[in-house]
């Protein structure tokens, strides 16, 4: 992947996308590949293509998809797709969906309907799945919408749980425990490769 990397900055585009090739063939599950190559299709003009590489990350590990979200969502905005979006936001929900993709759900909800829709359906997925990130995404959403006597104690619970959430790890080896808020693909304390992934859970996606 590193020397993938090196051939993007080179403007070596085939080179790359045959060093992203090898590296699947060695390790099928590499979502780093896909997720480059997504990013270098994208980045070249072609979100079909891009596309089909973020849906194949998205087989080969669900936790991941909240990494491509926004490029991916683009893909489907440049090919003026928001049925298919849909769907595909519907689809990883069903399979276990991260806390991203529930939100980026009720967004839709929110331009297509209405706050109350995206509301509803955010506290709905969070007695299913509790996160502290679609608690915050719901109280955001009342908030707007609050009298002026409720707003703020609103606004000074989303403060806490805000500074809360935002010191706390995003990513977190699974060999070691390490915690970091940037993805590293080799650990920088036990030095394995890709073992850090996402928190999921409560205090994650």
């Amino acid at each position: 992947i590193e020397l993938a990397e090196q051939q993007i900055n080179q403007h070596q585009i085939k080179s790359a996308y045959q060093s992203l090739k090898r590296a699947l063939q060695i390790d099928n599950n590499c979502v780093r590949a896909n997720m480059t190559r997504g990013e270098l299709a994208l980045s070249q003009g072609q979100p079909k293509q891009a596309l089909k590489y973020y849906k194949e990350l998205a087989r080969q590990n669900p936790e991941f998809i909240s990494e491509v979200l926004p490029s991916l969502q683009q893909c489907f905005i440049q090919l003026r797709d928001q049925k298919g979006y849909r769907q595909f936001l519907s689809t990883s929900m069903q399979h276990g969906g991260s806390t991203s993709t529930v939100l980026a759900y009720a967004d839709l909800l929110r331009s297509e309907k209405s706050d109350r829709e995206a509301a509803d359906f955010i506290a709905q997925q969070l007695q299913e799945k509790p996160s502290l990130k679609g608690l915050l995404k719901l109280i955001e959403l009342h908030i707007e919408h609050a009298q002026s006597s409720a707003k703020p104690s609103l606004q000074i619970l989303y403060r806490i749980i805000s500074r809360s959430f935002e010191s706390k790890p995003v990513y977190r080896c699974s060999h070691c425990g390490f915690g970091s808020k940037t993805l590293f693909w080799q650990c920088p304390s036990c030095k394995h490769w890709g073992s850090v992934k996402p928190i999921l859970g409560l205090e994650g996606e």
